[in-house]
């Protein structure tokens, strides 16, 4: 995915270091962890960006679902201060490396898992990108190139039930944050169009996009960077459920989408368009079948 929104120009976090097992790169996981454990540890990746805002975050490329907890936040003074701490960054490397996804949270768990165990692992290390009032993920489920409905996540855990004063839920129509504040129109139609721009370059019938909205920015352009994109949500949509439901299997049924001839060729995640492919205008057009998708 990273190499992906590389290659397209779409604004992201700042990658500091990726490392992966591939046909490229045939040594075995410990030489990975090893590299990767001393790149960190030994303070290099600290030296090498000096200018990059801690904490840094690492995360595991091959690990895509929440529940594995495969993101680790860092400063330079938690990961090269002890041989202890050293030691412990090791071993978290090499049983991530190790693990075989499992996505049981999933009602499509065992479908699933025969994609996301076929992922070769690697590790990636990006660094902060909250703005100067700090940072709020927006998750967007878009649906045939369209954002339906986003909200900000981990501003305060979203419940079934009542919102207490300041939360901010699904059932909700504003984006009233924890303790009052009230989440900037900037940043979120700035996130609103990232997403949908996002959708249209990957090409899919459903893609969730998760935002970061840069609290704080000046521009609305400035203001949000991807963060990543998941195609197997397993979010909590309350009554929305059933009408996203419904406007994806219409698109199927009306068969109101045109395939990407070039998919032929090159994979979709090998794609690299020039920028009048895929606009918010083609995306406008569902009901004319204006999207290109890969399905």
């Amino acid at each position: 995915m990273q190499n992906f929104m590389v290659r397209n120009g779409v604004p992201m976090v700042s990658v500091l270091g990726t490392w992966r097992i591939n046909h490229t790169v045939p040594y075995p996981l410990d030489a990975l962890v090893g590299t990767v454990a001393e790149y960190i540890t030994s303070g290099r990746i600290f030296d090498d960006n000096p200018d990059a805002p801690q904490p840094f975050f690492l995360k595991c490329c091959h690990l895509t679902h929440g529940s594995v907890l495969s993101v680790r936040s860092f400063h330079r003074d938690d990961v090269t201060s002890s041989e202890s701490q050293r030691d412990e960054l090791r071993d978290w490397l090499m049983r991530m490396g190790m693990y075989k996804s499992d996505d049981f949270e999933r009602p499509w768990r065992r479908t699933g898992n025969m994609i996301t165990r076929s992922l070769s692992p690697g590790f990636t290390v990006l660094s902060n990108a909250a703005g100067a009032a700090g940072l709020i993920e927006m998750k967007i489920e878009t649906i045939w190139g369209r954002a339906y409905l986003g909200w900000p996540w981990l501003v305060h855990p979203i419940i079934r039930g009542p919102m207490p004063h300041g939360a901010v839920g699904i059932d909700h129509t504003n984006y009233t944050l924890y303790g009052g504040g009230v989440l900037d129109n900037q940043g979120v139609r700035c996130a609103w169009r990232l997403a949908e721009h996002v959708a249209c370059l990957v090409g899919a019938d459903e893609v969730r996009v998760d935002v970061l909205i840069r609290m704080g920015e000046p521009g609305v352009a400035e203001g949000c960077l991807i963060n990543k994109v998941s195609l197997t949500s397993g979010a909590y949509y309350g009554y929305h459920t059933h009408h996203a439901a419904e406007l994806w299997r219409q698109g199927h049924e009306r068969k109101q989408f045109k395939r990407r001839q070039s998919l032929a060729v090159v994979p979709v995640y090998e794609q690299v368009y020039n920028g009048t492919e895929c606009t918010q205008i083609e995306c406008s057009a569902f009901l004319a079948g204006g999207c290109q998708l890969l399905v």
